[in-house]
């Protein structure tokens, strides 16, 4: 039963998650600048230089690599210019 209901939690968050990206992938930002742009811009200001940030196939496939210090963003979210692309950047 724990796990059942485990099971449903997790795929009910991952379904949200679709969702809720979906329909914030659909609104531009009035900057245009790219989730690339912004993630470039969040590393430059806190000071980090060592990090490099790679684009990779997929779909929410938005990931920081602590071992070979990359970011790497899907790329819808490496070339888009929605708030969705430039929150998952952020967030990464």
């Amino acid at each position: 039963l724990l796990f059942g209901a485990t099971m449903a939690l997790s795929l009910w968050a991952a379904a949200r998650v679709r969702s809720v990206y979906n329909k914030h992938n659909q609104e531009p930002v009035a900057s245009g600048i790219t989730g690339r742009e912004a993630a470039a811009y969040i590393l430059r200001r806190a000071g980090i230089t060592d990090v490099t940030i790679a684009v990779q196939d997929g779909m929410l496939s938005d990931h920081y690599d602590p071992i070979n210090k990359r970011l790497v963003l899907s790329t819808a979210n490496y070339d888009g210019t929605s708030a969705a692309a430039l929150g998952v950047a952020a967030h990464e």
